[in-house]
């Protein structure tokens, strides 16, 4: 009995010993861990992000085109016609007018009539054409106002390198426009008039500075270019 009450003793002493020194008995076996202690492996729940906002943008503004300059008005171009009034064209000093034969009426007329008479004979043809010219005398025209003021008309043919006068007379210039002029012949006179000869006056049309047009009735229209110096004074 007293090796009992010895190991009870010994007993009660160890479990003063460990009360005094503050150490906590062991778990037991069936006691479960302390869950706050021991580190979660469950994943975390994702939290949800809004999408980035686009940044604001300010509406364009419409603003109005401006409108297109007004281009100035384009300006007219120059009407026809000599630079110098027709009558002065005319009295220019050693001006004549030489006739352009391939540009005139009568060349054409010419060229009709000997081919219908010609047929297909070449040679009869260009007969015929050298014979109408021929018939042509009115190859320059020369206009001169005197001293008096008064205006004269000299008509002259080409044969060969000189010229010959066939018609001489004073006339009256009216009606001048920029561009045409009226002639009719009036007093004195010589030779034979191969133009104007049914009614002896005529419009002078003026294109340019080079050149000036008769309207013969009969005839139709002559083409004359200005020369100077073709006709000595």
């Amino acid at each position: 009995m007293s090796s009992k009450i010895a190991v009870m003793s010994f007993r009660c002493g160890l479990a003063l010993l460990f009360a005094a020194c503050g150490t906590a008995a062991p778990p037991s076996a069936t006691t479960a861990p302390n869950a706050s202690a021991a580190p979660s492996h469950e994943p975390r729940p994702v939290e949800s992000v809004p999408p980035p906002k686009a940044p604001e943008t300010q509406p364009p503004t419409t603003e109005a085109a401006p409108a297109p300059a007004a281009e100035p008005p384009a300006e007219p171009e120059p009407a026809p016609g000599p630079s110098q009034t027709p009558s002065a064209m005319l009295g220019a000093p050693n001006a004549a007018f030489v006739l352009d034969y391939e540009r005139s009426a009568p060349k054409a007329a010419a060229e009709k009539a000997c081919s219908s008479e010609a047929s297909e004979d070449a040679t009869k043809r260009a007969e015929c054409l050298q014979k109408a010219r021929a018939g042509f005398v009115a190859d320059v025209l020369r206009f001169k106002k005197d001293a008096r003021g008064k205006w004269w008309w000299t008509i002259y043919q080409r044969k060969g390198s000189s010229l010959a006068e066939v018609y001489k007379a004073e006339i009256q210039l009216s009606d001048e426009t920029k561009n045409s002029i009226k002639i009719r012949i009036k007093g004195s006179q010589s030779g034979a008039l191969p133009i104007f000869t049914g009614t002896r006056q005529g419009l002078i049309s003026f294109p340019n500075d080079y050149s000036i047009t008769l309207d013969d009735p009969k005839l139709g229209s002559l083409a004359y270019d200005a020369k100077v110096g073709a006709v000595g004074d």
